[in-house]
């Protein structure tokens, strides 16, 4: 701890996240969202190692805790503190109402956008035969279909 020096009435401590008489909410909110955004916590995802995060397929908590997440966010933006929340920009263009997009997916996680990246690019005629995949991936240790039943409909030039 620093002492106070003549007129100086405030405290700082060493180290201290933030100074000038803030440092305790934003340890608060600081220890808060790095404990919301663990893996082991299980509120959000990382889809990749050293990826952003993302809402899982089955959340194991109910939606009124991430409505509470949200709460804190915006408590943490009230009180001029921001938070390190490594979301992607695909968020902020779902909370938009724009269609994110493969680059926004690449993003998030760069093996699967690089595969779907390449899947666009062939040319061959025969994808269908050669590849024989669905609209479907594997993701957060779900299948997932990318549109309606796309785990039937094979994936060929003309509706890649």
């Amino acid at each position: 701890m620093i002492p106070p020096t003549g007129d100086d009435k405030e405290v700082e401590f060493i180290k201290e996240i933030r100074s000038v008489g803030e440092g305790v909410k934003s340890e608060f909110f600081h220890c808060i969202f790095e404990e919301m955004t663990k893996k082991e916590y299980g509120m959000f995802i990382y889809p990749e190692e050293g990826s952003c995060m993302w809402f899982p397929t089955n959340p194991k908590f109910e939606k009124k805790r991430y409505f509470f997440f949200g709460m804190l966010c915006g408590l943490s933006l009230y009180n001029l503190n921001v938070a390190n929340l490594p979301f992607p920009l695909a968020l902020f263009k779902k909370l938009l109402d724009q269609k994110p997009s493969l680059e926004d997916l690449k993003e998030l996680s760069p093996v699967l956008g690089k595969n779907l990246q390449e899947v666009l690019n062939d040319e061959a005629d025969d994808i269908k035969e050669v590849l024989g995949i669905c609209f479907s991936i594997h993701w957060d240790q779900n299948n997932a279909d990318l549109i309606p039943d796309g785990s039937s409909i094979f994936v060929d030039q003309s509706n890649k």
